[in-house]
């Protein structure tokens, strides 16, 4: 019983922290797609992507 609690705590660690892995890459993902496209909607976005000298 002792062994089976001891593996039953690595497991729920490693899921946990698999877990945490996967939701930190998923905001970062998001954080990304949402900079890229969110600004092209925006008047200032499409100020920033012209070239400065007209």
């Amino acid at each position: 019983m002792q062994s089976f609690l001891h593996d039953a705590g690595h497991a729920f660690t490693r899921g946990l922290n698999l877990g945490l892995g996967i939701s930190a890459a998923l905001a970062l993902i998001m954080a990304f797609v949402v900079l890229r496209v969110y600004p092209r909607d925006t008047k200032l976005g499409r100020q920033a992507e012209m070239p400065a000298g007209r």
